[in-house]
């Protein structure tokens, strides 16, 4: 129970990248607040995301290949979700200004590749973290877990950061502070609820 549990506690982790930066919050200050309108926005960030789900189409298969032929699983792993959770806190500096639309696509595209390819290996461990015969009934506690994690930190993003007239830390409302603080807040979650899992698999590195 305890493999299981902290598997679907990566899903509770990850779910915040997707739900804050990729769907919610950060796509639409993106969209109204960088972008020339919210019309181009909105096409630019699909855009992007679409260009990345190319990306990961093309190298992820390579990748697992090489990680399954070098043992190297959980590397990739640990690695790609780093370099999401570093790239999605660097979004704190994407200003409400037009100057920030190239920067903000460019760690956008790259956070949300790492986060895919991590997605590579965070499945292929799913044989390992539970027995052959609860395999639905485990993935399916991870998916849920993820959507309750989801809807947690959206509410705390927006009842706290986004419809506070007082943002907490001294964050001002100016220049949307209170709003690219959530990209910190991701960062923060993610971190922290993934790590048990980044930790456990350690026990399992001999498997694969």
């Amino acid at each position: 129970m305890k493999k299981i549990f902290n598997y679907a506690l990566y899903d509770f982790a990850n779910s915040a990248f997707t739900t804050i930066i990729i769907t919610f919050i950060f796509a639409t200050y993106f969209a109204k607040q960088i972008a020339p309108n919210p019309v181009l926005g909105q096409s630019y960030w699909g855009w992007t995301i679409g260009f990345t789900g190319i990306v990961v189409a093309l190298i992820g298969p390579y990748l697992g290949y090489f990680a399954d032929k070098k043992n190297q699983t959980i590397f990739f792993l640990r690695l790609f979700t780093i370099l999401c959770i570093l790239l999605t806190s660097l979004l704190f500096f994407a200003k409400p200004n037009q100057n920030y639309i190239l920067y903000a696509l460019t760690i956008v595209a790259l956070a949300n590749i790492f986060y895919e390819l991590s997605l590579i290996f965070y499945n292929s461990i799913l044989k390992t973290s539970s027995s052959y015969n609860t395999l639905g009934k485990s993935s399916g506690f991870s998916f849920g877990l993820g959507y309750v994690g989801g809807i947690i930190i959206l509410i705390i993003c927006i009842k706290i950061f986004i419809d506070s007239d007082f943002p907490p830390f001294g964050l001002s409302l100016e220049n949307a502070e209170n709003v690219r603080a959530t990209s910190v807040v991701v960062s923060i979650w993610y971190l922290i609820f993934a790590l048990p899992f980044l930790i456990f698999t350690k026990k399992i590195q001999n498997i694969f």
